[in-house]
Protein backbone atom coordinates (compact mmCIF):
# COMPACT_ATOMS: atom_id res chain seq x y z
CA UNK A 1 0.00 0.00 0.00
CA UNK A 2 2.76 2.45 1.25
CA UNK A 3 5.05 1.64 -2.16
CA UNK A 4 1.20 2.48 -4.19
CA UNK A 5 0.71 5.38 -2.53
CA UNK A 6 4.54 7.17 -3.17
CA UNK A 7 4.19 6.08 -6.63
CA UNK A 8 0.35 8.09 -7.24
CA UNK A 9 2.19 11.20 -5.27
CA UNK A 10 5.03 11.23 -7.03
CA UNK A 11 3.28 10.51 -10.88
CA UNK A 12 0.84 13.45 -9.44
CA UNK A 13 4.03 15.66 -8.87
CA UNK A 14 5.17 15.37 -12.50
CA UNK A 15 1.56 16.25 -13.94
CA UNK A 16 1.57 19.42 -15.49
CA UNK A 17 -0.32 22.41 -13.44
CA UNK A 18 -0.87 24.58 -16.08
CA UNK A 19 0.99 26.40 -19.22
CA UNK A 20 4.43 26.74 -18.64
CA UNK A 21 5.46 30.79 -18.64
CA UNK A 22 7.37 32.08 -21.31
CA UNK A 23 10.99 32.80 -20.55
CA UNK A 24 12.17 36.52 -21.13
CA UNK A 25 14.17 35.73 -24.35
CA UNK A 26 11.51 33.41 -25.69
CA UNK A 27 8.98 36.60 -25.06
CA UNK A 28 11.35 38.91 -26.81
CA UNK A 29 11.56 36.36 -29.82
CA UNK A 30 7.60 36.34 -30.22
CA UNK A 31 7.67 40.39 -29.87
CA UNK A 32 10.73 41.21 -32.27
CA UNK A 33 9.90 42.80 -35.35
CA UNK A 34 12.49 44.28 -38.30
CA UNK A 35 13.22 47.61 -39.21
CA UNK A 36 16.10 49.67 -40.63
CA UNK A 37 17.39 51.39 -36.66
CA UNK A 38 20.66 50.54 -35.80
CA UNK A 39 22.08 49.10 -32.48
CA UNK A 40 25.37 49.73 -31.14
CA UNK A 41 26.80 47.77 -28.29
CA UNK A 42 30.18 49.29 -26.89
CA UNK A 43 31.36 47.13 -24.36
CA UNK A 44 34.64 48.18 -22.45
CA UNK A 45 35.70 45.45 -20.84
CA UNK A 46 36.05 45.31 -17.38
CA UNK A 47 34.94 49.01 -17.01
CA UNK A 48 33.46 49.19 -13.19
CA UNK A 49 35.90 49.95 -10.52
CA UNK A 50 36.69 50.96 -6.77
CA UNK A 51 36.30 53.46 -4.53
CA UNK A 52 39.06 52.14 -1.64
CA UNK A 53 40.98 54.10 1.18
CA UNK A 54 44.09 53.35 -0.90
CA UNK A 55 41.80 54.45 -4.65
CA UNK A 56 39.48 56.90 -3.29
CA UNK A 57 38.33 58.02 -7.55
CA UNK A 58 37.76 55.39 -10.13
CA UNK A 59 38.94 54.80 -13.17
CA UNK A 60 35.56 56.45 -14.94
CA UNK A 61 36.14 59.31 -12.31
CA UNK A 62 39.81 60.14 -12.77
CA UNK A 63 39.72 60.16 -16.46
CA UNK A 64 38.51 63.32 -18.48
CA UNK A 65 35.77 62.79 -21.10
CA UNK A 66 33.98 65.74 -22.10
CA UNK A 67 32.46 63.77 -24.58
CA UNK A 68 31.03 61.01 -22.66
CA UNK A 69 30.14 63.64 -20.27
CA UNK A 70 27.92 65.69 -23.36
CA UNK A 71 26.54 62.05 -24.05
CA UNK A 72 25.81 61.14 -20.31
CA UNK A 73 23.46 64.50 -19.66
CA UNK A 74 21.49 63.17 -22.64
CA UNK A 75 21.10 59.53 -21.71
CA UNK A 76 19.93 56.86 -18.85
CA UNK A 77 22.54 55.23 -16.82
CA UNK A 78 22.08 52.38 -14.75
CA UNK A 79 24.33 49.27 -13.83
CA UNK A 80 23.96 45.62 -14.82
CA UNK A 81 24.72 42.54 -12.99
CA UNK A 82 26.40 40.06 -15.64
CA UNK A 83 25.45 36.51 -13.50
CA UNK A 84 23.61 37.21 -10.24
CA UNK A 85 24.07 39.57 -7.03
CA UNK A 86 27.59 38.60 -5.65
CA UNK A 87 28.48 36.42 -8.33
CA UNK A 88 32.01 36.89 -10.18
CA UNK A 89 31.18 36.49 -13.86
CA UNK A 90 34.41 35.13 -16.34
CA UNK A 91 34.29 36.85 -19.77
CA UNK A 92 32.01 33.94 -21.32
CA UNK A 93 28.90 34.51 -19.02
CA UNK A 94 29.37 37.94 -19.04
CA UNK A 95 28.98 38.57 -22.74
CA UNK A 96 26.66 36.06 -23.07
CA UNK A 97 24.62 38.32 -20.90
CA UNK A 98 24.88 41.15 -22.39
CA UNK A 99 23.57 39.51 -26.03
CA UNK A 100 20.56 38.34 -24.19
CA UNK A 101 21.02 34.92 -22.76
CA UNK A 102 20.63 33.92 -19.32
CA UNK A 103 24.51 32.61 -18.53
CA UNK A 104 23.39 30.26 -15.81
CA UNK A 105 20.67 28.15 -18.09
CA UNK A 106 22.35 25.12 -19.19
CA UNK A 107 21.94 25.67 -22.65
CA UNK A 108 24.37 29.18 -22.57
CA UNK A 109 26.68 26.77 -20.42
CA UNK A 110 29.85 27.75 -22.91
CA UNK A 111 32.93 27.09 -21.79
CA UNK A 112 35.82 29.48 -22.77
CA UNK A 113 37.61 26.45 -24.49
CA UNK A 114 35.29 26.55 -26.95
CA UNK A 115 35.19 30.34 -27.40
CA UNK A 116 38.66 30.70 -27.59
CA UNK A 117 38.74 28.20 -30.02
CA UNK A 118 35.80 29.57 -32.07
CA UNK A 119 37.90 32.88 -31.77
CA UNK A 120 40.65 31.52 -33.58
CA UNK A 121 38.37 30.67 -36.48
CA UNK A 122 38.64 26.53 -35.68
CA UNK A 123 35.64 24.22 -36.84
CA UNK A 124 35.18 21.33 -34.67
CA UNK A 125 32.26 18.95 -34.35
CA UNK A 126 30.36 18.28 -30.51
CA UNK A 127 32.42 15.57 -29.64
CA UNK A 128 35.73 17.45 -29.88
CA UNK A 129 36.54 18.73 -25.91
CA UNK A 130 38.22 22.07 -25.96
CA UNK A 131 40.44 23.81 -23.25
CA UNK A 132 41.93 27.01 -23.18
CA UNK A 133 45.48 27.06 -22.37
CA UNK A 134 47.81 29.79 -20.30
CA UNK A 135 51.33 29.38 -20.51
CA UNK A 136 52.81 30.04 -17.12
CA UNK A 137 56.18 30.33 -14.97
CA UNK A 138 56.66 28.07 -11.92
CA UNK A 139 59.80 28.22 -9.61
CA UNK A 140 62.14 24.68 -9.20
CA UNK A 141 59.62 23.88 -6.70
CA UNK A 142 56.45 23.95 -8.73
CA UNK A 143 54.84 26.98 -7.27
CA UNK A 144 53.38 29.53 -10.11
CA UNK A 145 55.60 32.82 -10.04
CA UNK A 146 53.32 34.31 -13.03
CA UNK A 147 49.71 32.73 -14.28
CA UNK A 148 50.64 34.61 -17.46
CA UNK A 149 54.19 33.81 -18.51
CA UNK A 150 55.36 37.46 -18.23
CA UNK A 151 52.74 37.92 -21.14
CA UNK A 152 55.03 36.48 -23.46
CA UNK A 153 54.53 38.22 -26.93
CA UNK A 154 52.52 36.08 -29.46
CA UNK A 155 55.46 35.46 -31.71
CA UNK A 156 57.12 33.67 -28.32
CA UNK A 157 53.79 31.27 -27.89
CA UNK A 158 53.84 30.75 -31.49
CA UNK A 159 57.35 28.80 -30.84
CA UNK A 160 56.18 27.14 -27.90
CA UNK A 161 53.03 25.70 -29.57
CA UNK A 162 55.19 24.56 -32.61
CA UNK A 163 57.74 23.22 -30.02
CA UNK A 164 54.37 21.37 -28.70
CA UNK A 165 53.13 20.37 -32.04
CA UNK A 166 56.44 18.62 -32.80
CA UNK A 167 55.95 16.35 -29.75
CA UNK A 168 52.72 15.40 -31.42
CA UNK A 169 53.36 14.63 -34.79
CA UNK A 170 56.53 12.85 -33.28
CA UNK A 171 53.64 10.40 -31.55
CA UNK A 172 51.24 10.63 -34.70
CA UNK A 173 48.93 12.82 -32.86
CA UNK A 174 47.90 10.36 -30.24
CA UNK A 175 48.65 10.48 -26.58
CA UNK A 176 47.02 9.17 -23.31
CA UNK A 177 44.75 6.24 -24.01
CA UNK A 178 43.43 6.61 -26.89
CA UNK A 179 43.34 10.58 -27.38
CA UNK A 180 44.21 12.56 -30.60
CA UNK A 181 45.43 15.75 -29.35
CA UNK A 182 45.90 18.89 -31.16
CA UNK A 183 47.73 22.77 -30.06
CA UNK A 184 46.72 25.91 -31.61
CA UNK A 185 48.44 29.26 -30.98
CA UNK A 186 46.23 32.30 -29.69
CA UNK A 187 47.13 35.74 -28.69
CA UNK A 188 50.48 35.79 -26.76
CA UNK A 189 50.13 33.31 -23.52
CA UNK A 190 46.99 31.94 -25.04
CA UNK A 191 46.82 28.58 -26.98
CA UNK A 192 44.05 25.69 -27.09
CA UNK A 193 44.15 22.03 -26.81
CA UNK A 194 41.38 19.95 -28.67
CA UNK A 195 41.13 16.78 -27.51
CA UNK A 196 39.10 13.98 -29.13
CA UNK A 197 38.96 10.41 -28.56
CA UNK A 198 40.40 7.95 -31.65
CA UNK A 199 37.59 6.43 -33.60
CA UNK A 200 36.42 3.26 -31.88
CA UNK A 201 37.02 4.36 -27.94
CA UNK A 202 34.75 5.98 -25.86
CA UNK A 203 33.62 9.63 -25.94
CA UNK A 204 35.51 11.97 -24.14
CA UNK A 205 33.41 14.18 -21.51
CA UNK A 206 33.96 18.05 -20.86
CA UNK A 207 33.51 17.60 -17.28
CA UNK A 208 36.37 18.63 -15.76
CA UNK A 209 38.01 21.69 -13.86
CA UNK A 210 40.26 23.90 -14.37
CA UNK A 211 43.86 23.83 -13.12
CA UNK A 212 44.09 27.21 -12.68
CA UNK A 213 44.36 28.30 -8.99
CA UNK A 214 43.94 31.53 -10.05
CA UNK A 215 46.89 32.89 -7.50
CA UNK A 216 50.36 32.66 -6.99
CA UNK A 217 52.20 30.89 -4.83
CA UNK A 218 50.83 27.55 -5.03
CA UNK A 219 51.37 24.55 -7.44
CA UNK A 220 48.71 24.50 -10.88
CA UNK A 221 46.19 21.97 -9.86
CA UNK A 222 45.63 18.59 -10.54
CA UNK A 223 43.03 17.04 -13.74
CA UNK A 224 40.19 15.86 -11.94
CA UNK A 225 36.65 16.07 -13.14
CA UNK A 226 33.90 18.16 -12.32
CA UNK A 227 30.62 16.14 -11.31
CA UNK A 228 32.64 13.21 -9.74
CA UNK A 229 30.64 13.27 -6.38
CA UNK A 230 29.34 10.03 -4.90
CA UNK A 231 26.56 9.88 -2.47
CA UNK A 232 28.08 9.00 0.29
CA UNK A 233 30.22 12.59 -0.32
CA UNK A 234 26.64 14.51 -1.34
CA UNK A 235 25.37 13.17 2.55
CA UNK A 236 29.06 13.59 4.18
CA UNK A 237 29.16 17.56 2.78
CA UNK A 238 24.90 18.05 3.18
CA UNK A 239 23.96 15.58 5.63
CA UNK A 240 21.04 12.26 4.73
CA UNK A 241 17.67 13.84 4.95
CA UNK A 242 15.97 14.24 7.93
CA UNK A 243 12.31 14.92 9.25
CA UNK A 244 11.00 18.23 9.52
CA UNK A 245 9.89 18.43 13.36
CA UNK A 246 6.27 19.32 12.46
CA UNK A 247 6.20 16.19 10.62
CA UNK A 248 8.00 13.92 12.53
CA UNK A 249 5.32 15.16 15.47
CA UNK A 250 2.47 14.52 13.50
CA UNK A 251 3.75 10.94 12.21
CA UNK A 252 4.32 10.33 16.08
CA UNK A 253 0.56 11.38 16.67
CA UNK A 254 -0.77 9.12 13.82
CA UNK A 255 1.12 6.14 15.12
CA UNK A 256 -0.36 6.38 18.90
CA UNK A 257 -3.93 7.04 17.67
CA UNK A 258 -3.61 3.94 15.32
CA UNK A 259 -1.58 1.56 17.85
CA UNK A 260 1.53 1.56 16.58
CA UNK A 261 4.85 2.70 17.69
CA UNK A 262 5.27 5.24 15.21
CA UNK A 263 8.46 4.14 13.58
CA UNK A 264 7.35 4.10 10.09
CA UNK A 265 4.88 1.33 10.19
CA UNK A 266 1.71 2.13 8.11
CA UNK A 267 -0.01 -1.56 8.35
CA UNK A 268 -2.02 -0.56 11.01
CA UNK A 269 -2.59 3.53 9.85
CA UNK A 270 -4.93 2.35 6.87
CA UNK A 271 -8.31 3.59 8.65
CA UNK A 272 -6.47 6.95 9.09
CA UNK A 273 -5.97 7.31 5.86
CA UNK A 274 -9.60 7.88 4.30
CA UNK A 275 -11.79 10.26 5.84
CA UNK A 276 -15.15 11.00 6.35
CA UNK A 277 -17.61 10.66 3.48
CA UNK A 278 -17.76 8.34 0.37
CA UNK A 279 -15.50 8.27 -2.09
CA UNK A 280 -16.62 8.39 -5.50
CA UNK A 281 -16.37 5.71 -8.28
CA UNK A 282 -12.90 6.49 -10.14
CA UNK A 283 -11.29 9.18 -7.20
CA UNK A 284 -8.46 8.41 -5.27
CA UNK A 285 -9.12 8.09 -1.38
CA UNK A 286 -8.36 10.97 0.17
CA UNK A 287 -4.75 10.90 2.35
CA UNK A 288 -4.52 11.76 5.93
CA UNK A 289 -1.87 14.45 6.37
CA UNK A 290 0.70 12.71 8.19
CA UNK A 291 0.64 10.03 5.92
CA UNK A 292 1.13 12.46 2.64
CA UNK A 293 4.29 14.70 4.77
CA UNK A 294 5.53 10.73 5.25
CA UNK A 295 4.91 10.13 1.61
CA UNK A 296 6.52 12.79 0.94
CA UNK A 297 9.78 12.71 2.90
CA UNK A 298 9.90 9.79 0.98
CA UNK A 299 9.00 11.13 -2.44
CA UNK A 300 12.00 13.85 -1.77
CA UNK A 301 14.28 11.07 -0.60
CA UNK A 302 14.11 8.96 -3.91
CA UNK A 303 14.40 12.42 -6.01
CA UNK A 304 17.57 13.29 -4.63
CA UNK A 305 18.94 9.56 -4.90
CA UNK A 306 18.15 9.83 -8.18
CA UNK A 307 19.52 12.68 -8.91
CA UNK A 308 23.13 11.46 -7.45
CA UNK A 309 23.05 8.43 -9.22
CA UNK A 310 22.68 10.41 -12.19
CA UNK A 311 25.69 12.63 -10.74
CA UNK A 312 27.49 9.21 -10.21
CA UNK A 313 26.66 8.48 -14.06
CA UNK A 314 28.04 11.39 -15.39
CA UNK A 315 31.09 11.53 -13.06
CA UNK A 316 32.27 8.59 -14.23
CA UNK A 317 32.25 9.52 -17.62
CA UNK A 318 33.85 12.43 -16.43
CA UNK A 319 36.77 10.84 -14.35
CA UNK A 320 37.29 8.19 -17.62
CA UNK A 321 38.27 11.14 -19.57
CA UNK A 322 40.35 12.57 -16.60
CA UNK A 323 42.61 9.22 -16.76
CA UNK A 324 43.02 9.21 -20.82
CA UNK A 325 44.11 12.96 -20.30
CA UNK A 326 46.17 13.50 -18.16
CA UNK A 327 49.11 11.58 -19.47
CA UNK A 328 48.79 13.73 -22.56
CA UNK A 329 48.80 16.76 -20.45
CA UNK A 330 51.70 15.26 -18.68
CA UNK A 331 53.55 14.77 -21.79
CA UNK A 332 53.02 18.11 -23.38
CA UNK A 333 54.41 19.42 -20.03
CA UNK A 334 57.15 17.81 -19.69
CA UNK A 335 58.19 19.35 -23.29
CA UNK A 336 58.40 22.48 -20.96
CA UNK A 337 60.47 22.52 -18.45
CA UNK A 338 63.86 24.12 -20.54
CA UNK A 339 61.35 27.10 -20.85
CA UNK A 340 62.70 30.00 -19.51
CA UNK A 341 59.57 31.92 -18.63
CA UNK A 342 56.96 29.21 -19.98
CA UNK A 343 58.08 26.30 -18.25
CA UNK A 344 54.53 25.04 -17.70
CA UNK A 345 50.77 25.38 -18.70
CA UNK A 346 47.20 26.12 -16.52
CA UNK A 347 44.12 24.41 -18.16
CA UNK A 348 40.70 26.64 -18.50
CA UNK A 349 37.17 25.86 -19.79
CA UNK A 350 37.17 22.43 -21.11
CA UNK A 351 34.15 22.31 -23.07
CA UNK A 352 32.48 21.13 -26.26
CA UNK A 353 30.08 22.91 -29.10
CA UNK A 354 26.56 23.83 -27.59
CA UNK A 355 23.38 24.27 -29.51
CA UNK A 356 22.47 27.62 -29.10
CA UNK A 357 20.16 30.01 -31.10
CA UNK A 358 21.50 32.92 -32.81
CA UNK A 359 20.00 36.56 -32.26
CA UNK A 360 19.27 36.66 -35.96
CA UNK A 361 17.23 33.76 -35.26
CA UNK A 362 15.69 35.08 -32.33
CA UNK A 363 15.12 38.51 -33.19
CA UNK A 364 16.21 39.14 -37.07
CA UNK A 365 19.40 41.11 -36.24
CA UNK A 366 22.06 41.40 -38.78
CA UNK A 367 24.88 41.24 -36.59
CA UNK A 368 28.13 42.09 -36.32
CA UNK A 369 30.73 41.64 -34.10
CA UNK A 370 34.36 43.78 -33.73
CA UNK A 371 36.65 42.60 -31.58
CA UNK A 372 40.38 42.02 -31.03
CA UNK A 373 40.63 38.96 -29.76
CA UNK A 374 39.89 35.66 -30.05
CA UNK A 375 37.59 34.98 -26.72
CA UNK A 376 35.31 37.37 -27.74
CA UNK A 377 34.67 36.59 -31.25
CA UNK A 378 34.34 33.01 -30.53
CA UNK A 379 31.01 34.25 -27.79
CA UNK A 380 29.84 36.37 -30.79
CA UNK A 381 30.12 33.52 -33.25
CA UNK A 382 28.22 30.95 -31.11
CA UNK A 383 25.49 33.88 -30.75
CA UNK A 384 25.18 33.89 -34.47
CA UNK A 385 26.82 36.83 -35.60
CA UNK A 386 29.46 37.58 -38.50
CA UNK A 387 33.17 38.38 -36.92
CA UNK A 388 34.10 41.17 -38.90
CA UNK A 389 38.14 41.13 -38.91
CA UNK A 390 39.40 44.24 -37.29
CA UNK A 391 42.55 45.39 -35.37
CA UNK A 392 42.41 45.41 -31.41
CA UNK A 393 42.95 49.54 -30.84
CA UNK A 394 39.95 51.39 -30.84
CA UNK A 395 40.61 53.27 -33.81
CA UNK A 396 41.08 50.24 -35.81
CA UNK A 397 37.77 49.19 -34.86
CA UNK A 398 36.02 52.00 -35.90
CA UNK A 399 37.62 51.71 -38.91
CA UNK A 400 35.78 48.59 -39.64
CA UNK A 401 32.53 50.06 -38.37
CA UNK A 402 32.30 52.62 -40.70
CA UNK A 403 33.18 50.55 -43.85
CA UNK A 404 30.40 47.99 -42.79
CA UNK A 405 28.09 50.29 -41.57
CA UNK A 406 25.35 49.53 -43.99
CA UNK A 407 25.47 45.76 -44.05
CA UNK A 408 24.30 45.27 -40.21
CA UNK A 409 21.53 46.58 -38.00
CA UNK A 410 23.27 45.43 -35.08
CA UNK A 411 27.23 45.78 -33.77
CA UNK A 412 28.77 44.42 -30.68
CA UNK A 413 32.34 46.57 -30.30
CA UNK A 414 35.04 45.37 -28.14
CA UNK A 415 37.53 47.28 -26.62
CA UNK A 416 40.31 45.22 -24.07
CA UNK A 417 42.19 47.62 -22.54
CA UNK A 418 40.48 48.47 -19.89
CA UNK A 419 39.76 44.90 -18.06
CA UNK A 420 43.93 44.14 -18.71
CA UNK A 421 44.76 47.72 -16.88
CA UNK A 422 42.26 46.60 -14.17
CA UNK A 423 43.92 42.75 -13.74
CA UNK A 424 47.35 44.58 -13.68
CA UNK A 425 46.18 46.94 -11.08
CA UNK A 426 47.33 50.04 -13.16
CA UNK A 427 44.57 52.42 -12.80
CA UNK A 428 47.00 55.05 -14.61
CA UNK A 429 46.38 52.66 -17.32
CA UNK A 430 43.00 52.07 -17.08
CA UNK A 431 41.80 55.98 -17.16
CA UNK A 432 44.42 56.13 -19.91
CA UNK A 433 42.26 53.59 -22.13
CA UNK A 434 38.86 55.41 -21.59
CA UNK A 435 40.38 58.87 -22.26
CA UNK A 436 41.20 56.89 -25.66
CA UNK A 437 38.06 56.21 -26.12
CA UNK A 438 36.55 59.29 -25.21
CA UNK A 439 38.34 60.81 -27.75
CA UNK A 440 37.59 58.74 -30.37
CA UNK A 441 34.03 59.01 -29.93
CA UNK A 442 33.04 61.40 -31.83
CA UNK A 443 33.84 59.11 -34.80
CA UNK A 444 30.81 56.87 -33.42
CA UNK A 445 28.58 59.07 -33.05
CA UNK A 446 29.06 60.54 -36.40
CA UNK A 447 27.46 57.49 -37.92
CA UNK A 448 23.82 58.49 -35.83
CA UNK A 449 23.26 54.85 -34.32
CA UNK A 450 19.61 54.46 -33.37
CA UNK A 451 20.59 53.03 -30.20
CA UNK A 452 24.03 53.10 -28.64
CA UNK A 453 24.93 51.13 -25.37
CA UNK A 454 28.24 51.69 -23.46
CA UNK A 455 28.88 48.99 -20.51
CA UNK A 456 30.82 46.47 -19.66
CA UNK A 457 30.79 42.71 -19.18
CA UNK A 458 31.97 42.82 -15.78
CA UNK A 459 34.01 45.34 -13.35
CA UNK A 460 37.57 44.55 -13.06
CA UNK A 461 38.72 47.02 -9.85
CA UNK A 462 42.06 47.87 -10.24
CA UNK A 463 42.66 48.00 -6.53
CA UNK A 464 41.33 43.62 -6.64
CA UNK A 465 43.13 42.86 -9.69
CA UNK A 466 40.42 40.42 -10.85
CA UNK A 467 37.32 40.11 -12.05
CA UNK A 468 34.37 41.03 -9.08
CA UNK A 469 30.88 40.74 -8.64
CA UNK A 470 30.03 44.74 -8.58
CA UNK A 471 27.95 46.15 -11.26
CA UNK A 472 28.89 47.58 -14.35
CA UNK A 473 27.93 51.41 -15.16
CA UNK A 474 25.72 51.63 -17.83
CA UNK A 475 24.83 54.24 -20.38
CA UNK A 476 21.87 54.12 -22.60
CA UNK A 477 21.39 56.59 -25.75
CA UNK A 478 18.37 56.77 -28.13
CA UNK A 479 15.47 59.28 -29.11
CA UNK A 480 13.81 57.29 -26.36
CA UNK A 481 15.85 56.24 -23.57
CA UNK A 482 14.24 58.75 -21.04
CA UNK A 483 16.97 60.99 -20.41
CA UNK A 484 18.02 61.38 -16.55
CA UNK A 485 19.83 63.99 -14.70
CA UNK A 486 23.17 62.58 -14.21
CA UNK A 487 26.11 64.41 -15.83
CA UNK A 488 28.84 62.16 -16.40
CA UNK A 489 29.50 58.25 -17.31
CA UNK A 490 30.70 57.47 -13.67
CA UNK A 491 30.04 54.51 -11.65
CA UNK A 492 27.75 56.42 -8.72
CA UNK A 493 26.01 58.56 -11.01
CA UNK A 494 25.10 54.95 -12.83
CA UNK A 495 23.97 54.42 -9.18
CA UNK A 496 20.94 56.80 -9.22
CA UNK A 497 20.06 56.46 -13.07
CA UNK A 498 16.80 56.07 -14.78
CA UNK A 499 17.55 52.32 -16.05
CA UNK A 500 18.29 51.33 -12.54
CA UNK A 501 20.19 48.26 -11.46
CA UNK A 502 19.07 45.19 -13.54
CA UNK A 503 20.37 41.74 -15.08
CA UNK A 504 22.84 42.07 -17.91
CA UNK A 505 20.57 39.58 -19.92
CA UNK A 506 17.72 42.14 -19.75
CA UNK A 507 19.78 44.92 -21.86
CA UNK A 508 18.89 43.13 -25.14
CA UNK A 509 15.20 43.81 -24.42
CA UNK A 510 16.00 47.80 -23.86
CA UNK A 511 18.06 47.80 -27.20
CA UNK A 512 15.41 46.20 -29.17
CA UNK A 513 12.49 48.17 -27.35
CA UNK A 514 14.67 51.95 -27.87
CA UNK A 515 15.39 51.11 -31.30
CA UNK A 516 11.08 50.32 -32.28
CA UNK A 517 12.00 46.50 -32.74
CA UNK A 518 9.49 44.84 -30.15
CA UNK A 519 5.92 44.87 -31.04
CA UNK A 520 3.18 45.51 -28.66
CA UNK A 521 2.72 42.50 -26.20
CA UNK A 522 -0.99 41.69 -25.75
CA UNK A 523 -4.33 43.62 -27.13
Amino acid sequence: MRGGLVRRIMAASRRPTGVTALTRRELLARLAQRNDRRIVLLVLDGIGDLRTADQPRTALEEARTPNLDRLAARSALGRLTPAGTGVTPGSGPGHLALFGYEPTSPDADIGRGVLEALGLGLDFPPDVVVARGNFATVDRDGLLLDRRAGRIPTAEGERICALLARRLDAAGGVLGDGVHVEVHPGEAYRFVLLFRAVEGTPPLDPGLLDTDPQRLGVPPLALVASRAVSASAQEERFGAPQPAPEAARADSRAGSQSGTSGTGSTRPALKAATVSGAVGAGEAPAIHPALQRNADRIRDRIHRELAVRAADHEGEAARETVRRLAPAVEALQRELRAEERANTFLLRGFSSLPALPGVGELYGLRAAALAGYPLYRGVAKVCGMDVVDCGKPFEQVLDRLEERWRDFDYFFLHVKGTDMAGEDGDLAAKVAVIEEVDRLLPRLLALQPDVLAITGDHSTPAPMKAHSWHPAPLLLWSATCFADDCSRFTEVEAIRGAVGTIPSSELMGLLLANAGKLAKFGA
